[in-house]
């Protein structure tokens, strides 16, 4: 079975924020985990996303 994944784009296009963003997000506030690298494109999965949004729902 394989694992459905989501981009990053598709991220900051639901949550309304820019790419920059969704780097702090990762990188600095460590909000979001190290994403899935492939062919150079960011992929979260979306039981990642929900996950760090749901714990991190009051500092967003």
């Amino acid at each position: 079975m394989q694992t459905q994944h989501i981009k990053s784009a598709q991220i900051c296009e639901q949550k309304k924020w820019s790419k920059a963003t969704l780097y702090r997000m990762w990188k600095v506030y460590k909000v979001l985990p190290p994403p899935t690298v492939i062919r150079g494109i960011n992929y979260w999965t979306p039981q990642e996303v929900e996950q760090a949004f749901r714990d991190n729902r009051s500092n967003l």
